[in-house]
């Protein structure tokens, strides 16, 4: 009952097809480069990416339980991950 059955199957997988490609554009189009910050995107995205095979595998409350547990997880490493140092300034 909480994972729709077949008529849910499209629904989901539309909204799952446009969150991820949000995520793409906002992972790929940003400077990256040793002087940029890390951005928790940069740390949860790949990991999300290995997760959607339990997501589209089956079923849905078992699939969510991974997914929010590997982001509870893995969302302090990006959000504490060290910055770059700022390059000196010449005198």
């Amino acid at each position: 009952m909480v994972d729709f059955g077949l008529l849910g199957v499209a629904p989901l997988a539309c909204l799952v097809a446009l969150l991820f490609a949000k995520l793409d554009r906002i992972y790929w189009y940003a400077p990256h480069d040793r002087t940029a910050p890390t951005r928790v995107i940069d740390v949860i995205l790949p990991f999300w990416l290995g997760l959607i095979v339990l997501l589209t595998r089956g079923d849905l409350m078992a699939a969510v339980v991974y997914i929010l547990a590997f982001t509870v997880w893995i969302a302090p490493l990006g959000i504490g991950a060290p910055q770059p140092a700022a390059p000196a300034k010449g005198r």
